[in-house]
């Protein structure tokens, strides 16, 4: 693809998603139809290398929008859905067809957990994205939405989190599925890991999956409350 930081996107070779030869991206980049739920921080809407479902939900106040309380929720959608091959525009998305509905932590209880993935599954959603994980949340609230959203074929990621140790909640209920990060080398992201970031990917039996999850370029908020204060790339 011709996307400005697609060079930078080792994630996107190492799991065949692009580069030379046959890759993912000949067999398929998502559909329109096929709605990402980004349950994180929400999402920068006028980014110009996203494309929404609709406006998503403030989880605090339950109105829309999905704007951003911090700066995660636009760079997961990135990695996510960023559009593909749109002429220069930056990064290209796992699934670039797709399009991303935003819903936004306001005080990241269990409450607005259990809020977000039943308006995710109300809305439609196809996928939820949840790159979080407290064992202090109440399983008793969160856990009939999980439901819920498996009932509906609804498909759940969710994070491992990165404290080098046991998997956290929700990503140990059986009905997600838990992502792990792997690093340049192939191996689970550690402390020891060849990018010399100090943290660990939790690991243990609940896990699902592994994915790159270390220097991954994505979308950004512009801004200095971005990652990389440069623009809305990172």
């Amino acid at each position: 693809p011709n996307d400005t930081h697609f060079p930078r996107q080792w994630n996107m070779t190492q799991v065949q998603a692009g580069g030379p030869g046959q890759t993912g991206w000949d067999i398929s980049t998502g559909a329109a139809a096929v709605v990402i739920c980004v349950l994180d921080e929400g999402c920068d809407l006028t980014h110009p290398d996203l494309q929404f479902s609709g406006p998503g939900i403030n989880l605090g106040s339950m109105t829309p929008p999905g704007t951003p309380t911090g700066n995660h929720g636009t760079a997961c959608a990135g990695i996510a859905a960023a559009t593909i091959n749109n002429g220069g525009e930056g990064v290209a998305g796992m699934a670039g067809a797709c399009r991303v509905l935003p819903a936004a932590f306001d005080a990241w209880s269990d409450v607005e957990v259990a809020a977000g993935i039943n308006f995710a599954t109300a809305a439609g959603a196809r996928v939820i994205s949840m790159s979080f994980g407290w064992n202090a949340w109440d399983p008793n609230i969160i856990d009939p939405a999980i439901q819920n959203a498996f009932d509906n074929n609804v498909a759940m990621c969710v994070a491992t989190h990165n404290h080098n140790g046991a998997i956290t909640y929700p990503a140990t209920n059986p009905l997600v599925m838990a992502v792990g990060a792997s690093d340049q080398a192939d191996d689970r992201k550690s402390p020891a890991s060849p990018d010399g970031e100090c943290w660990g990917s939790n690991f243990g039996p609940q896990i699902s999956v592994v994915a790159p999850g270390v220097g991954v370029a994505t979308a950004d908020i512009p801004g200095n409350n971005g990652h990389n204060n440069n623009g809305r790339g990172a």
